[in-house]
């Protein structure tokens, strides 16, 4: 029996109660509302030659802000996380803490966070390929928004997708669809649950582009996709797999499988309209604005933070920090906690030492009040006094 016909009975036999029936039309999302929560389970796993990484953990995430019903400001927060790189010989891996919420935008074709992961864990960086963590920076909901259809669906249909709409959220908008790409998606089945409509769809699409930079490499993407969940609008899916090919010319090959599992999530009260720019927390101080590797070489510097207005560029190994060696983050954190003013920043750079000077807004100070009133009470009892005495002289 053919793989997806006896994927197909399967799923029939699971979910027999709409096996017939027409769907008015396949809404995999419910309308995108600021303070809409959600937690994600999610992993991701990448291979390349001999080599695999897996990625995975849970993380919130909340809209802040909608423009044109779609999320144009998220509230992202890792709430746990693992890493493991695989080799033929060997295996690694870290744990990363927990993570402090950063607020990130999304616009344009590709719908990017616009951060990477190190810059939403604040620092604690996952040791990482671009490959791994980019599929944190997707827009979670692409896959569902490029599959829903207002025509009536029926078990069994397939209906096509826009290439341009899975390509982007992927591999970013500087790239160029070519010829000969196609994508399709599939109802497999329907049940009735709870009083809502739930389905499975499948995604298949081959898509083939070439990068803005190198126009002449014709690269290849395959895409194979389940998505189980709500199809009438009332909620996100609960779950999401999908498997992703790459080939870039006769040369660079890479297949990654991310799977991501949602439940709703209560509303965060403080969710707000921040920007991305470091800001003062309550608690740590002002945020430095970098993530370095463990040998404190900087891996990412955050737009608009103190380390980029000071000069701090990717590359850089930082020595020190207001007098301060900094060998790890944590010596990085307690440094910035107890800089106040103008700080020098010592660093390697192209093997050679360099100092910059980094500003920090300046620790709280009590009130001019309180600073001169034992001046000004002296001054109001000899104030009081002068009466008396020129009463007194005149006497």
């Amino acid at each position: 029996m053919a793989p997806r016909l006896a994927l197909g009975l399967l799923l029939l036999s699971a979910l027999p109660a709409l096996a017939q029936d027409e769907v008015a039309q396949v809404k995999l999302l419910p309308d995108a509302k600021k303070g809409n929560a959600e937690e994600i389970d999610f992993s991701v796993l990448a291979s390349y030659g001999a080599e695999e990484e897996e990625l995975s953990g849970k993380l919130r995430r909340e809209i802040v802000a909608v423009e044109e019903d779609l999320p144009s400001s998220e509230k992202l927060t890792i709430l746990s996380g693992n890493y493991q790189h695989r080799e033929q010989y060997s295996s690694h891996g870290t744990s990363p803490p927990l993570n402090q919420p950063k607020t990130v935008k999304r616009a344009g074709k590709a719908r990017m966070a616009s951060v990477s992961i190190a810059e939403i864990n604040l620092g604690r960086e996952y040791k990482h390929t671009k490959d791994v963590t980019s599929a944190l920076r997707r827009d979670f909901d692409a896959l569902c928004r490029a599959c829903q259809t207002d025509e009536k669906v029926k078990v069994d249909e397939k209906w096509g997708l826009e290439p341009e709409e899975l390509l982007y959220p992927i591999t970013g908008s500087k790239v160029k669809l070519l010829e000969g790409s196609k994508a399709t998606a599939t109802l497999d089945a329907l049940k009735k649950k709870d009083g809502k409509i739930e389905g499975v769809i499948t995604v298949k699409a081959t898509i083939f582009f070439s990068k803005n930079d190198d126009p002449d490499t014709k690269c290849r993407l395959g895409i194979e996709a389940t998505i189980r969940g709500p199809v009438d609008g009332s909620g996100p899916p609960k779950k999401e797999k999908v498997t992703i090919s790459f080939k870039e010319g006769d040369g660079a090959k890479w297949m990654e499988t991310v799977t991501l599992e949602r439940t709703a999530a209560e509303k965060d009260d403080e969710a707000s309209d921040d920007d991305d720019a470091p800001k003062k927390d309550k608690k740590d101080g002002p945020k430095f604005g970098v993530a370095c590797d463990d040998d404190m070489v900087v891996q990412t510097v955050v737009e608009g933070s103190l380390a980029e207005k000071a000069g701090i560029k990717k590359g850089d190994k930082l020595l020190e920090l207001g007098g301060k060696k900094v060998a790890s983050m944590d010596d990085l954190k307690k440094a910035v906690q107890d800089a106040s003013g103008e700080v020098k920043v010592k660093l390697s750079r192209d093997e050679k030492e360099k100092e910059l000077k980094v500003t920090f807004p300046g620790k709280k100070k009590k009130k001019d009040d309180d600073t001169k009133k034992p001046d000004e009470d002296k001054k109001k009892d000899e104030d009081k006094k002068k009466p008396d005495e020129d009463k007194k002289k005149d006497e």
